[in-house]
């Protein structure tokens, strides 16, 4: 394994944490340091999220961490130009994630986004009076 990213297990807390150097526009050294992950997969996944936004120029968060919003814009969506859907789904995806996602997961780090944050965004939006389908395509796209 590289000497600048390393995944180990807390011997103490049995989860999974990463240190990383990240690469910085301005050449000083930036360090990512994660922690509480399940599995070593987990952290492994997060570790390269982190170092594919960074080598994208994409922003990390404040604390380093890929964000909702710039994964869905940055990464996502444009990786569904190399698959063969139609132009309208697409569209579609574009639209939820413009109106619905972003701006209520938009600055909530990736690796922290988890089922209670999606379960309060799916209230809002009902609360705001979205159809069950608009939810659940808001859920499910």
């Amino acid at each position: 394994m590289n000497k600048d990213r390393r995944v180990e297990r807390d011997p103490r807390t049995g989860t999974w944490y990463f240190v990383a150097d990240i690469p910085s526009p301005d050449g000083r050294r930036r360090q990512a340091r994660r922690r509480d992950f399940a599995t070593s997969k987990a952290a492994n996944d997060a570790l390269h999220d982190l170092l594919e936004a960074s080598r994208a120029g994409l922003p990390t968060g404040v604390r380093g961490g890929l964000l909702v919003g710039d994964y869905l814009t940055g990464r996502w969506l444009p990786s569904l130009a190399g698959q063969e859907l139609r132009a309208t789904t697409v569209d579609s995806y574009r639209r939820i994630t413009a109106n619905h996602l972003v701006p209520r997961l938009g600055a909530v780090r990736l690796s922290a986004l988890d089922e209670g944050m999606i379960e309060v965004m799916l209230a809002g939006l009902a609360a705001d009076g979205l159809s069950p389908k608009t939810r659940k395509n808001v859920l499910t796209n």
